[in-house]
């Protein structure tokens, strides 16, 4: 990813395959947290990939629709959720 994103922005950390929201730079590295609540991450902002508008859509409606689960992070360790293509 090139540019630096706004904070709160949805990333996908290539590494870790996850998704999270971007929450500043420091020494050169990217913090990243679960979408809603989790632990900070940090990241070397190469391995860091820009979401889609339809992952964005997805996981926020999933969301909003299941508010028992607290994250994205816990969102997918549940098997039985379905998952668009590409939302690994």
């Amino acid at each position: 990813m090139s540019a630096v994103p706004a904070v709160g922005a949805l990333a996908v950390d290539t590494v870790r395959d996850q998704l999270g929201e971007y929450c500043g730079e420091r020494a050169g590295r990217w913090s990243l947290r679960p979408v809603g609540a989790g632990k900070k991450w940090t990241t070397d902002p190469a391995n860091v990939q820009p979401t889609t508008v339809e992952m964005q859509t997805w996981v926020f409606a999933h969301l909003r629709a299941h508010p028992d689960h607290l994250s994205y992070a816990e969102v997918i360790e549940r098997p039985w959720v379905m998952k668009p293509e590409g939302l690994t």
